[in-house]
């Protein structure tokens, strides 16, 4: 088996003949009434070729990433994502203080001399357009570095079904784990792997997945000490959200296989979890509700799913106005049509009724009693959603990005989110075919 992967491991690393991958490191920062800075600019290349796809039709993240080739107004990549300062962004603390965190974006090497351009999502205007805040000049004939992977590492493939180019690529990353742990957490990415593909809709997608697990020794066994990533448990002020700010270091460690998204497996039983659009999910390997965990955070990191749950969340700001949420499981009730209307049946009331004082009395007990509730299993609006009780609205009275407990499912919508990720990742082209317009364009020219 190792041999084997050594194999396909050098096969990815000396395709010289496709697209290279090159990689913007910087730092983000902002915050306390300070405007968004990018700074401290380094451009690396990744061993093995651009496997992902070049277009980004879904658009689910708080800010999009294109380039442009010289002259055009047309971008020949572009790609939406979040970061952790975009999630550090929506918290009070950034009201409070400054923030300095690292970034990167990856990108196929281009052909000709481009612009890259950022922009960021307006959340507190209608329509939560994306406006362009920092640019930068890419030139094709630049010699990025090599990005130096980390000393020691160990790669397993736990499922290879295809070429990454037409596969979602996941990589399961040890957190915590000492050298004589190392089966320890190959077998907790196993035991992983098969919770990811126990639900829907992940288990009819299974054949469109490439897992891999990476093991990084740590010198200290679980979180807190000196750890390969540095995972703090208890991250930005907020207890039980588990991240890593060593962003170079994970970039730099998972560049040796072909990903798409990442999963730090952490060697920890205590609940303490966090997911990023297209950055990465933290879950701790050992935690009874593992399961639940991986795949909501993952709700989040690979398909942009908003939080349905509405108590009380320490850390992040209230919201002040309404606007429509651009994240496809959560209302405000602003547009029209629904954005999942042709998922409710006719005659389903809008908002849809349901026993939200009931629910409040203890929302951490199990609720088995929505199952059986009025409209349980159906498509409507039900009102608490995205941190708050009254202001935005879930599609479904239960759903695995609202709560865990019994045998709760994801629901139609969120489920359909997810699929449409893993199909964009299937049907990804090698090459531009779908050049888009990008009038905003001119406006940093």
């Amino acid at each position: 088996m190792r041999i084997l992967l050594g194999l396909l491991t050098s096969l990815y690393l000396l395709s010289a003949s496709a697209t290279p991958i090159w990689r913007l490191d910087f730092i983000h920062s902002g915050g306390h009434s300070e405007p968004e800075q990018f700074s401290e600019l380094k451009l690396v290349k990744e061993p093995g070729s651009w496997s992902s796809a070049w277009f980004d039709e879904l658009l689910r993240g708080d800010y999009k990433l294109e380039l442009f080739a010289k002259g055009s107004d047309t971008p020949w990549f572009a790609q939406s994502f979040n970061s952790v300062y975009s999630d550090w962004a929506r918290g009070v603390e950034a009201t409070r203080q400054k923030g300095r965190f690292e970034e990167s974006v990856r990108f196929p090497a281009p052909s000709q001399d481009s612009t890259l351009i950022i922009s960021a999502r307006q959340l507190h205007q209608q329509g939560q357009p994306f406006v362009p805040i920092w640019r930068t000049e890419i030139y094709a004939n630049s010699q990025p570095k090599q990005a130096e992977p980390p000393a020691k590492s160990v790669i397993r493939d736990l499922q290879h079904t295809g070429d990454p180019k037409h596969k979602l690529d996941l990589l399961f990353i040890a957190e915590g784990f000492i050298e004589d742990e190392q089966e320890a957490f190959f077998t907790a990415a196993d035991k992983a792997k098969a919770a990811l593909f126990s639900l829907e809709p992940y288990r009819s997608l299974q054949d469109a997945f490439n897992i891999r697990a990476m093991f990084l020794p740590s010198k200290a066994s679980g979180l807190g000490g000196d750890t390969a990533l540095k995972v703090n448990p208890n991250a930005l002020g907020m207890a039980r959200y588990a991240l890593t700010l060593e962003n170079f270091r994970l970039r730099n460690a998972a560049m040796q296989v072909p990903y798409d998204n990442i999963v730090i497996l952490t060697n920890s039983a205590a609940y303490s979890a966090s997911g990023i659009f297209a950055a990465y999910t933290v879950v701790p390997a050992f935690e009874p509700r593992l399961r639940f965990l991986l795949v909501h955070e993952l709700g989040h990191h690979l398909a942009g799913l908003a939080d349905e749950y509405f108590h009380d969340t320490p850390g992040y700001a209230k919201a002040t106005e309404v606007i429509e949420p651009h994240e496809p499981n959560v209302t405000a009730l602003k547009g029209k049509p629904l954005k999942w209307q042709k998922w409710i049946k006719p005659g389903t009331p809008i908002p849809t009724p349901w026993d939200r004082e009931r629910f409040m009395q203890n929302p951490r007990n199990d609720q088995h009693w929505l199952e059986d509730a009025p409209f349980a299993g159906e498509v409507g609006a039900f009102q608490g959603a995205n941190y708050s009780p009254t202001q935005f609205y879930r599609p479904a009275l239960n759903c695995l990005m609202f709560r865990d407990g019994g045998n709760n499912q994801f629901c139609p919508i969120c489920a359909h989110a997810i699929r449409e990720v893993v199909e964009a990742a299937v049907n990804a082209t090698t090459r531009p075919n779908k050049p888009r317009p990008a009038a905003h364009a001119a406006a940093m020219r």
